[in-house]
């Protein structure tokens, strides 16, 4: 059952911690302007009403708080708050009182699971809400690579992971039945260079071995590794590791691959907190999923009139959705047609001005956009007509696209205000990266990598709240 914080103070403990702590000190901050009680709250149906009392939740919750501010391990966090004074007391664990172990952090991760930390995300904006902090209506977007911690076999050493993980499952069960299966079809070792002739053998072995499985399905609990050894060794996924399945090969530039998970935020350019969070596989492109980060702000009473992104997320989809939803797109164009730069975009007349001043005559609808026709008597006498480089034979033609037209109908001296700000979310990745290891996953599978993403930015939100506040604390100050 769930266990309710001790809040009964004992003297001794108020000697030691009231000389010994430091009241300047950033922890001590966050545990008197942030009240972690509603941890308890937003828990209690997780656990049973029967039953030995377990830690709070809340005092849990802030070991993992610790976890990921610092950078430690499940071990290495246990082991602090048995004798770091500071660590005890932003728990709330008594001097006397024993500190839970590494394995009562790993339940109650599991426990929680992605759902209520995705709460408890949503939970700090409200909080930093009620304290005064307004959220603007200007955000930025992107995402960043997180490298997965696993090592990447190639193709044979691929298919025998997956064959090792079925027969471990398998040995769980029946010993016997697994050594034969063990024996038979993974008795090599992994190869680091092959031939071809040696690849076609393990593919043919694989697929007896499938063969061989397949009756054995009912009896074991292998469906899901037989299925993804199934899709795999047919072509129909991209696998990386059997070890963490959902982990794929992604490109930051071209050239440059990675393996692993992307983390797709939004930024609120004021406050400059993480107000949204989304986790996908690193093969997933982020500029389709601008819509159901923006939607997700909608659903928690988050307001988004301007929206910045890189050039990734430059697509016709995207400029209509903002257009309709009456968001402003700050937006590069992803095709780099400076050619085309001289010539302006009037929205209220949808036509075409040359940098002469001529105007568009009509427009004729080609592909993804427009094209759009000049005048055969303006373009003829035209002084700059050798120079025009969409001039044809007798007029110039000149193709938009439709996702061009909608950048254009914003101002350039408003869009280069605001392209300027994409500074603020690189900023925030190097932060989670240097500091709290964001580029290497700490687990494995899409939803326990989302989990170390949610904390990594409730710390991070929570550190900028406290920077809030005192800054709004130091203008009271300075004005009074």
């Amino acid at each position: 059952m769930q266990g309710r914080p001790n809040k009964q103070k004992d003297f001794f403990d108020m000697v030691v911690y009231e000389r010994l702590i430091p009241k300047e000190h950033l922890l001590v901050k966050i545990i008197h302007k942030i009240d972690f009680s509603f941890i308890d709250e937003e828990t209690k149906e997780l656990y049973s009403q029967r039953g030995r009392g377990s830690y709070p939740a809340s005092l849990l919750f802030k070991m993992l708080f610790l976890e990921f501010l610092y950078n430690l391990s499940d071990v290495e966090v246990s082991r602090q708050c048995q004798y770091n004074l500071l660590f005890r007391y932003f728990v709330g664990l008594k001097i006397n009182e024993d500190s839970p172990d590494d394995t009562t952090l790993v339940v109650f991760r599991k426990r929680l699971g992605e759902t209520k930390f995705k709460e408890i995300f949503n939970k700090i904006i409200k909080i930093a809400e009620d304290k005064g902090i307004t959220i603007g209506k200007t955000k930025v977007a992107d995402a960043t690579q997180i490298i997965a911690d696993i090592a990447i076999p190639n193709t044979i050493g691929l298919l025998r992971q997956g064959k090792r993980i079925i027969i471990n499952k398998i040995e769980k069960k029946d010993k016997t039945k697994a050594s034969f299966l063990r024996e038979k079809y993974t008795s090599k070792g992994t190869i680091k260079q092959y031939k071809k002739e040696e690849l076609r053998e393990e593919i043919e072995n694989t697929k007896q071995f499938i063969k061989e499985i397949e009756s054995l399905k009912e009896e074991y609990p292998i469906e899901k590794e037989l299925s993804l050894l199934k899709d795999t060794i047919e072509g129909r996924v991209n696998l990386v590791s059997f070890i963490d399945p959902e982990a794929r090969c992604g490109y930051k530039e071209k050239e440059e691959r990675f393996f692993g998970y992307k983390a797709h935020i939004l930024e609120d350019t004021k406050t400059q907190l993480i107000t949204s969070i989304e986790v996908f596989s690193g093969n997933t492109n982020e500029g389709s999923k601008l819509k159901e980060l923006i939607e997700k702000e909608r659903r928690n009473n988050l307001k988004t009139t301007k929206i910045i992104a890189d050039a990734l997320y430059d697509s016709i989809d995207n400029r209509k959705f903002c257009f309709k939803a009456g968001i402003e797109a700050y937006i590069p164009s992803r095709r780099k047609a400076k050619t085309l730069d001289k010539f302006s975009y009037s929205s209220q007349a949808d036509t075409l001005i040359c940098p002469k001043g001529r105007r568009s005559i009509s427009k004729i609808p080609q592909g993804e956009g427009f094209l759009y026709l000049f005048s055969q008597k303006d373009c003829k006498r035209c002084s700059q007509k050798d120079l025009c480089p969409t001039t044809s034979e007798d007029r110039a033609r000149v193709y938009i696209s439709k996702s061009e037209i909608l950048r254009r109908k914003i101002k350039p001296a408003k869009y280069k205000q605001f392209i300027k700000l994409r500074y603020l979310i690189e900023r925030k990745f190097a932060e989670a990266k240097k500091w709290h290891s964001l580029f290497r996953t700490r687990y494995r599978t899409l939803k326990k990598v989302t989990i170390q993403v949610l904390m990594t930015f409730i710390v991070m939100n929570i550190k900028r709240i406290i920077k809030l506040i005192d800054e709004k604390r130091l203008k009271r100050l300075r004005y009074a």
